[in-house]
């Protein structure tokens, strides 16, 4: 009895919740290219998160069990949108190389978007997100980089030195609960990922979902497109903002 009493107590708030999405409002965006959204784009994002149900599975990955928009009465696009910033954080959770040290390695996707030499996934990612915080050309940032820590990638112990070279009277902080709520203005931040860290930059936290909205520039830049990713607070390690 009390078995039947719980499978429908859990049955009904799964129905009130649907119906209090299917009754609330409708979640489009104006625009899907990050640098182009305003505040109010950025709030419907983490106010269509809040809908979903989500759980993290074994290996740290994210999976949306609503199977679609209609469940949570937002556009086909907006749900899209979403689903593939968490594939992509989910994708960076699986990577599979080995690195030699505690590097800021890239996801390697396909092996077309390897290193240029053929040398294995490459470990600029810290390059790309200094330089979109600070504006300085990649160029320049890649090869004070590589003179100061050689071509394996950036040293986690590192990393505050690193960006404060490009940026010199910027923030730093320890985890994600530093980061100030709602825009970010390309605030490098250092992800988690299965065998290491990865460095990019986040556009908007909102501390209500406890979400971030992040662009992997090193990602867009080897030809993925505008490659956003969706990441918890907690799986943030360290952030340096101007």
């Amino acid at each position: 009895m009390s078995l039947a009493i719980c499978i429908i107590g859990l049955t009904s708030c799964e129905q009130e919740d649907m119906f209090d999405n299917i009754t609330s409002e409708y979640l489009e965006l104006s625009t899907y290219e990050v640098a182009e959204m305003s505040e109010q784009d950025f709030q419907k994002i983490f106010q269509a998160i809040g809908r979903m149900k989500l759980s993290i599975e074994k290996g740290n990955t994210y999976d949306i069990k609503n199977k679609s928009e209609t469940q949570i009465n937002i556009s086909r696009q907006l749900f899209g949108f979403i689903k593939e910033g968490f594939d992509h954080t989910n994708k960076l959770n699986r990577l599979e190389v080995n690195p030699p040290r505690f590097s800021f390695l890239r996801l390697k996707q396909t092996t077309a978007e390897g290193d240029q030499d053929g040398g294995g996934p490459p470990t600029d990612c810290m390059a790309h997100a200094i330089a979109h915080l600070s504006g300085v050309p990649l160029t320049q940032v890649k090869s004070w980089l590589e003179n100061n820590y050689g071509n394996d990638g950036v040293p986690i112990d590192s990393f505050a030195d690193a960006c404060s070279q490009f940026v010199p009277n910027g923030t730093y902080g320890v985890g994600g609960h530093g980061l100030k709520n709602g825009s970010q203005n390309n605030t490098v931040i250092v992800i988690h990922t299965a065998n290491g860290a990865h460095a990019v930059n986040a556009q908007y936290v909102d501390k209500n979902s406890g979400y971030v909205l992040y662009k992997d520039n090193q990602a867009s830049y080897y030809g993925s497109g505008n490659v956003q990713g969706v990441v918890s607070l907690g799986e943030v390690d360290r952030f340096y903002s101007k």
